[in-house]
């Protein structure tokens, strides 16, 4: 999902562990999301690399648990 509004982008661990990636390290941090009241539990960060078209960019993006979808693609690409 692309989340214009997010300064983040995020990932669950589910969806992460079908992806190659770096090992992510831990962290002991805490999103708050738009609506000023739900928080996640960040796990780590992790740098992944996105392709449009033919042009890979990477990104930084949050590892949490679990949260309603999958993926959240946030302004910081």
């Amino acid at each position: 999902m692309i989340d214009t509004g997010a300064t983040h982008s995020f990932i669950t661990q589910r969806a992460l562990s079908t992806l190659y990636h770096s090992v992510v390290p831990s962290c002991d941090c805490i999103a708050q999301l738009g609506d000023g009241q739900t928080m996640l539990k960040i796990v780590g960060e992790v740098q992944l690399l996105l392709q449009f078209n033919k042009v890979f960019t990477p990104l930084n993006v949050l590892v949490v648990k679990t949260m309603n979808t999958d993926f959240i693609l946030g302004s910081d690409w």
